[in-house]
């Protein structure tokens, strides 16, 4: 088992999108993303996933990673190994049934990593992925602020956390400017095998 959230040498970034898919964001942000050539990577939540099928089949198809955010978006605080298990096993089965992949990387709601979560992720093999820098995109709907909280704290290696869920309308309008403001910085995104030097699925 593996907890990945260090810095890079490189003058490279990855940049993550928790909590959907949904119907209206997530394709927003796909068509940010096929507009600039980018790949990311989509920490997406089980039910979500069954909910719509389609949107996470195209941000597949277009090279993005489909990663595990849980099946209902639990606190794992003081939860047993049998719940934490069975949120991250749904999620996986969700995806594989869309995808045809079994997902390695694994973001716990909330970045809370307990003992039994750890103890989760290395009976399952599972690597864990949290962030380096936050947006705030949770609770800053100023799509500037969004934008500098990425661009005034970037350094090689980051691990950038956005959302991707139906009420991120700033999250959407503040993605582009982001892109070209790493850009100009002279970064390249990329996804998260390529980060980190892992494998995005087990299969």
């Amino acid at each position: 088992m593996d907890r990945f959230d260090f810095l890079h040498e490189e003058k490279i970034l990855a940049l993550t999108f928790d909590d959907g898919p949904d119907g209206l964001i997530t394709p927003k942000i796909l068509d940010i993303l096929k507009s600039y050539g980018e790949s990311a990577n989509f920490f997406f939540v089980g039910k979500s996933v069954q909910a719509f099928p389609e949107v996470v089949k195209r941000a597949y198809n277009e090279g993005h990673l489909i990663l595990n955010h849980t099946y209902t978006h639990p606190e794992f605080n003081n939860k047993g190994f049998r719940f934490v298990d069975d949120e991250i096993s749904m999620t996986e089965e969700a995806i594989k049934n869309v995808i045809g992949k079994v997902p390695s990387l694994v973001r716990p709601p909330y970045g809370i990593v307990t003992d039994t979560v750890l103890k989760v992720a290395m009976a399952n093999d599972d690597k864990l992925v949290i962030w380096s820098t936050d947006t705030y995109d949770w609770s800053q709907k100023d799509d500037l602020h969004i934008t500098q909280n990425v661009l005034d704290n970037v350094r090689p290696g980051e691990i950038v956390l956005m959302h991707s869920n139906s009420d991120k309308t700033q999250t959407a309008k503040a993605l582009p400017k982001i892109i070209e403001g790493l850009h100009a910085k002279g970064y390249k995104i990329v996804t998260l095998d390529y980060l980190l030097s892992t494998k995005a699925y087990k299969n």
